[in-house]
């Protein structure tokens, strides 16, 4: 069923989406834990490691998004000049 819904979200959103919807998923999954389990209490050094963690899987997130936006704008000024060629 995983399976499934990965390769459905890749197929509808593309690779950034699945980045995306799986770096929601732990900080959903983190905060629950942190709600509804009282063996460990956030501390200042836990909040401070999970919000690097967003930060870096976010400016990782841009990045790609911003890549494949550029690499599809090449490809599409490359075939528009091929097709002026011809």
């Amino acid at each position: 069923m995983i399976t499934i819904a990965s390769l459905l979200t890749v197929t509808t959103c593309g690779p950034s989406g699945l980045n995306i919807s799986g770096t929601l998923k732990d900080i959903v999954l983190t905060y629950l834990g942190f709600i509804l389990f009282d063996d460990i209490k956030p501390t200042n050094m836990i909040l401070a490691g999970l919000s690097m963690s967003l930060a870096g899987a976010g400016t990782m997130t841009y990045i790609n998004v911003t890549a494949n936006i550029a690499r599809a704008e090449a490809e599409k000024k490359a075939k528009l000049a091929e097709a002026k060629k011809k």
